[in-house]
């Protein structure tokens, strides 16, 4: 039995809030966790790029429509 997935609308929904929250709330970092099914999940946010990561690491979303 699979995972259930985000839906097109719920992936949508936290773009535009990712995209809303990095304009408005992010000054350099936050750093969050997460509890999940799976345990604990760590989210790192910041203006800058981390050290030894390529650009091309990241997977680039898209403006908000």
């Amino acid at each position: 039995m699979g995972r259930e997935r985000m839906s097109d609308e719920e992936m949508n929904e936290l773009n535009r809030l990712l995209h809303r929250y990095a304009e408005l709330e992010l000054d350099q970092w936050d750093l969050w966790a997460v509890d999940s099914s799976c345990g604990e999940v760590y989210i790192r946010i910041t203006r800058g790029l981390p050290p030894d990561e390529p650009p091309t690491a990241f997977i680039r979303l898209p403006p908000p429509s």
